[in-house]
């Protein structure tokens, strides 16, 4: 999850991580093996609200995350495809020290018997800029940026986004509610802008945005 292609997300929300596992061979696997390294910028202390479909017991050393599931016998995909599927999801939390834009790339490596292990596909999450302490100011990133921004948005509802350039020229945006928002600015030119976000209720907010070559 997250947002952008660099997966936004904000410090309090934490990061949830499912990873499936698939017995695709010709025989049941009676047991299974998850091992995960944690990235550099999550605390293993953390980890929580964890699901999983089948029993299995855990331990984390260091930073490694280890799931063990024995003795549970999971079908092959040919005999049975839906009970040939498992899952382990836990939530994390990014360190409390961890700064703005420290990105998480995880995958995990999965056992079945004395299998290889098979790798799962990486994935990927931004910490996001945190909020600012004046409680009236759009916080906005990456700022300055070549690239796309994203906002976060203090109001509830659907909001009106206004980017104000320095001659006096306004765009504006009617926008679906979110928590983060996603504004592609391709079309604008490189420059400094005053941002203006607006509820249905006519409250506001102001920020400040510079777009570079």
């Amino acid at each position: 999850h997250g947002v952008g292609e660099q997966r936004f997300i904000k410090r309090e929300e934490g990061i949830t991580y499912r990873i499936r596992f698939q017995n695709v061979g010709n025989y049941s696997a009676r047991d299974v093996y998850i091992s995960d390294e944690l990235p550099e910028g999550l605390d293993p202390q953390s980890i929580r609200d964890i699901l999983s479909s089948h029993q299995h017991t855990y331990t984390v050393e260091g930073r490694k995350l280890k799931v063990q599931y024995r003795n549970i016998e999971l079908p092959d995909s040919a005999s049975d495809m839906e009970g040939s599927n498992g899952f382990f999801e836990f939530k994390i939390d990014f360190l409390i020290n961890a700064p703005a834009g420290t990105v998480a790339r995880n995958q995990a490596s999965i056992v079945f018997d004395f299998n290889e292990p098979i790798i799962t596909n990486t994935v990927m999450q931004t910490l996001a800029v945190a909020a600012s302490e004046n409680p009236d100011e759009v916080i906005i990133y990456p700022n300055p940026t070549r690239t796309d921004i994203f906002i976060i948005n203090p109001f509830e509802g659907d909001v009106t986004l206004r980017l104000i350039s320095l001659s006096g020229t306004i765009t504006e945006r009617n926008l679906s509610k979110a928590s983060i928002l996603h504004i592609p600015t391709a079309e604008f030119n490189r420059g400094f802008y005053l941002v203006e976000l607006v509820d249905e209720f006519g409250n506001l907010r102001k920020g400040k945005l510079v777009l570079i070559d």
